[in-house]
């Protein structure tokens, strides 16, 4: 974590003198004005500090001379004659004309640019030389009271903290050992902490860079499971052992249970309902059969299938090891690199049966993908689907699902999408009773993931820019096809835009308020409308829904409107020490809707809701959604 201090942080503002003035080009301009103190405050002396904050940026010079040989008192022979005589009139001149000098070329390209576009009729002549510098020091009158000025500077200039930055680790060739494949073994798990002695004498270094962290691709979407147990104990007690053998126990009887509930739907309810279709008269308001399949698709019979061989072959596994699992139940066993040694044939040992129920597992699951990925892509619209077929109380239809039960067929068509959470939920069951060492961990492991993507084909692919573009133009005001982000969207936050100079919003104040979406490429700020009811919450779920089809309905009034859009790889983030307010600075370019109320660049954003007081959670997304856009998803999804 870095603190970024600012040069008004440890100023002694308060013993200053405040003077203020605007100018054609500099616009306000504030001089914190006194004399240095010395060893000998008795001692008059010429020499006095200033320190400078206007648009050209904040200047501190704790030590000026007033030297009428010097060349900065040109800007003294330009004052008017009575005030060539004021020491502090003098004294401003002086530190304007220092001021001027040390700015540097591209930010008085870019005042005069600023100051000729806000007044084209305006004249610029002899821009920060000494007449000018005299001409702004004759103009600067005395703040009387300073107060509220202090203040407000110290807080928008108060310390900002980076928790999160992305920086390269460079390390010498032939500096990262390639681990030996041996070492992959099953025995054991390997921890985070072993892939750090693959950096040799660097190990100390990358260890004290923190944990890894995952960075998500369209595949794959979540990080790897990690057991449950972290302990890493050789001992599996009995109690673990019985623990384990329910949940198996479990996993069989809960498939019985599935099976039995798709057997009836494939060979019952849809056999009937597609016997009906086929026979209808002309005349019949009932679905024919090719509308009936988009209620029953054919990848129903294809899950029955799969599910049936799953269960025999578990089931299977269950009965041939109950015999030696009952006798394995009464006693622990210390597990060492001899308990698991393959036989002659290369079985190992395994009583409970849970080696040969994890490789059932892991050879089944993928045989999954297909048919549930077919219905996780069709399930969203049975539903409404039905609803439709059932608007005819009088067909025939309406008649069968009145005699099978409508509540009954909602529910066995959501079973399929409603199994696949439960087999992750059993493997934790199992996985939790094991000791980390046990070899069937990893196995479980790797089958629970290929669950968990199963489950994520549930969601619409990220790819598909064109319909999130639609979807964005439909929700927001005078959102730009040039801002479409092409990467995922990662999270939606709701915040209070804060004026500067940055106070945290007060209960009775009234600030514009917004969200703000952050994609794997692109930061998009939005505002609400006046009386706007959206939220994060409910815009993310808007953009992240699958497609639905449309109904012809007249457009709804908007209540977003677009702000700002930001390429997250020039952006700058910090965040207030308190945590609540994220400031965002452009490191270049961006995309701004040029009839916004807002033309500031810079924003400082009072974070609410999951984010409110935790900036630094946000600034670590947008840190890693950086990295994530660096690196191809193949590069991502690759073993490294």
């Amino acid at each position: 974590m870095t603190s970024i201090s600012t040069s008004v942080a440890g100023l002694p503002l308060e013993q200053l003198t405040l003077y203020h003035a605007v100018d054609p080009i500099l616009s306000s301009v504030l001089i914190f004005h006194g004399p240095v103190v010395t060893a000998n405050s008795t001692v008059r002396s010429s020499r006095f500090q200033a320190h400078i904050i206007a648009p050209g940026g904040v200047q501190s010079y704790p030590r000026l001379t007033i030297s009428p040989a010097g060349p900065l008192y040109a800007a003294v022979n330009h004052l008017p004659l009575d005030k060539q005589g004021d020491e502090i009139c003098r004294g401003l001149a002086v530190c304007l004309l220092k001021y001027f000098s040390d700015l540097s070329e591209p930010v008085r390209y870019v005042l005069l640019g600023t100051a000729r576009s806000g007044n084209l009729a305006a004249r610029l002549p002899n821009a920060f030389d000494e007449f000018h510098a005299a001409e702004l020091a004759n103009k600067m009158a005395k703040v009387e009271d300073p107060t509220d000025a202090i203040r407000d500077l110290r807080d928008a200039y108060s310390d900002r903290i980076v928790p999160w930055i992305d920086v390269d680790l460079v390390l010498p060739p032939g500096a990262i050992a390639i681990a030996n494949g041996s070492r992959n073994s099953d025995v054991e798990v390997e921890s985070q902490g072993d892939l750090t002695s693959q950096y040799g004498k660097y190990s100390s270094l990358v260890e004290n860079l923190g944990d890894p962290v995952f960075l998500p691709s369209s595949k794959l979407r979540r990080a790897p499971s990690q057991p449950l147990n972290a302990r890493k104990s050789k001992l599996f007690s009995a109690a673990q052992k019985e623990a384990l053998r329910l949940a198996m126990c479990e996993a069989v009887d809960t498939e019985e249970r599935y099976v039995g509930k798709m057997y009836d739907l494939v060979h019952n309810i849809i056999q009937r309902f597609s016997q009906k279709a086929a026979d209808k008269p002309p005349t019949s308001t009932s679905p024919d059969e090719t509308a009936l399949k988009q209620l029953f698709p054919p990848c129903l019979k294809e899950i029955l299938e799969v599910n049936m061989g799953f269960l025999a072959e578990i089931r299977e596994i269950l009965e041939q090891t109950e015999k030696d699992a009952l006798e394995d139940l009464s006693g622990d066993t210390h597990i060492d690199s001899s308990s698991f040694r393959r036989d002659a044939a290369g079985r190992r040992s395994d009583p409970i049966g849970i080696i040969k129920f994890a490789h059932a597992l892991l050879e089944w699951f993928p045989k999954f993908s297909n048919p549930y990925g077919d219905y996780m892509h069709a399930h969203h619209g049975f539903s409404q689907t039905l609803s439709s077929f059932l608007n005819d109380n009088q067909s025939s239809f309406s008649k069968r699902v009145y005699e099978t039960g409508e509540q009954k067929m909602r529910s066995v068509l959501m079973e399929p999408v409603q199994r696949l959470p439960r087999y992750s939920l059993l493997i934790d069951a199992m996985t939790s009773a094991l000791p980390s060492v046990h070899p069937a961990v990893k196995t479980l492991l790797k089958a629970r993931d290929i669950i968990t993507e199963i489950c994520s084909l549930d969601s619409h692919s990220a790819k598909d820019n064109s319909r999130d573009l639609k979807r964005l133009q439909r929700l927001v005001e005078d959102f730009p096809a040039a801002s479409m982000p092409s990467g995922r969207l990662i999270t939606a936050v709701d915040f209070y835009d804060l004026p500067p100079p940055y106070h945290l919003r007060s209960p009775k104040e009234s600030l514009d308020s917004g969200i703000l979406l952050l994609y794997g490429d692109y930061l998009i700020l939005l505002s609400k409308a006046f009386e706007s009811r959206m939220t994060a919450r409910g815009l993310y779920a808007e953009l992240d829904k699958p497609p639905v089809v449309p109904y012809d309905e007249g457009p709804a009034p908007f209540e977003l409107k677009f702000l700002q859009a930001l390429r997250i790889t020039n952006l700058r983030c910090s965040q207030s020490v308190c945590g609540r307010i994220l400031y965002l600075t452009p490191a270049g370019n961006f995309v701004q809707n040029e009839r916004s109320r807002s033309a500031s660049a810079m924003h400082a954003l009072e974070l609410l809701s999951n984010y409110e007081g935790k900036a630094g959670r946000l600034i670590e997304e947008i840190t890693k959604a950086r990295i994530e856009g660096r690196f191809s998803e193949e590069y991502r999804e690759h073993s490294k």
